[in-house]
């Protein structure tokens, strides 16, 4: 930033519910209308073999899936997805903090561009727990059984609370008919 205009200019992303909402602060009486390039986050390039290596050497990893537009293996990859099973002793909090650094240190990839989900039905969404086990890709996974169990417990929880769900999106549906004011199709 050269002068006082581009320094009283900034961009601030933020991400909410897996969409992009942008603010363009800018110099109040600036005619500046033009918005920055804000996709500023480094593309990365993930080795799988590397990256199983780093989540088997954690005794407290008892499996491991890679998932979104790195296990598509999209042309840009902006972020790193990861689905871990932790083992039924771990502090998910020290666990999640030194993966993210050991990541981060190994692989080069920034720590805001690492976002790691615990597989726990209680504390994550089940669609997005569905969603990674289905179309992620498994890197590593020490104790088939624990893997198992959990799967079979997200596939309980769907079929339990299947009224209930379906419920859920029909009016997550009709309130985004009314927002948008547009009709979706029906599934």
């Amino acid at each position: 930033m050269n002068t006082s205009r581009e320094k009283l200019s900034f961009i601030i992303t933020t991400h909410f519910t897996n969409h992009f909402n942008y603010f363009n602060l800018c110099n109040p009486g600036s005619d500046n209308t033009t918005i920055p390039n804000m996709w500023n986050k480094i593309m990365i390039n993930i080795n799988f073999k590397n990256l199983k290596n780093t989540l088997q050497s954690f005794n407290e990893i008892e499996a491991a899936y890679i998932f979104g537009s790195a296990a598509r293996r999209e042309p840009v990859v902006n972020d790193l997805d990861l689905l871990i099973l932790g083992s039924s002793n771990a502090n998910l909090n020290n666990l999640y903090f030194y993966l993210v650094q050991k990541i981060e240190h190994d692989h080069k990839i920034p720590e805001d561009q690492i976002d790691i989900l615990f597989f726990d039905i209680h504390l994550a969404d089940p669609f997005v727990l569905d969603k990674a086990v289905n179309t992620g890709v498994l890197l590593c996974n020490k104790n088939e059984r624990l893997l198992t169990d959990r799967i079979e417990e997200l596939s309980s929880f769907f079929i339990e609370n299947e009224p209930l769900l379906n419920e859920a999106i029909r009016l997550k549906r009709e309130q985004r008919e009314v927002f948008c004011g547009i009709r979706q199709p029906k599934d």
